[in-house]
């Protein structure tokens, strides 16, 4: 397993700073901030709709190295 690069490593020491429950429309304005103060303001919409493409990949991509690994 690779070591978690600078920036994942960033990422984790914030995500374990977050509360263990949060309701959605705090998520929502976390997430919205952070995409914001990366991309800016105006580039949210188009930065979240590159995140959800690249998520379902990343679950198809998932699913079908499962699917092989099931058929081994």
């Amino acid at each position: 397993m690779q070591k978690p690069t600078r920036s994942q490593k960033k990422i984790l020491t914030a995500i374990s700073k977050l509360p263990e429950e949060m309701e959605p429309e705090e998520l929502e304005s976390l997430i919205c901030s952070l995409v914001s103060s990366y991309v800016g303001f105006e580039e949210v919409p188009r930065y979240l709709l590159y995140l959800h493409v690249k998520t379902r990949t990343i679950q198809e991509e998932m699913m079908e190295e499962s699917s092989r690994e099931t058929k081994h």
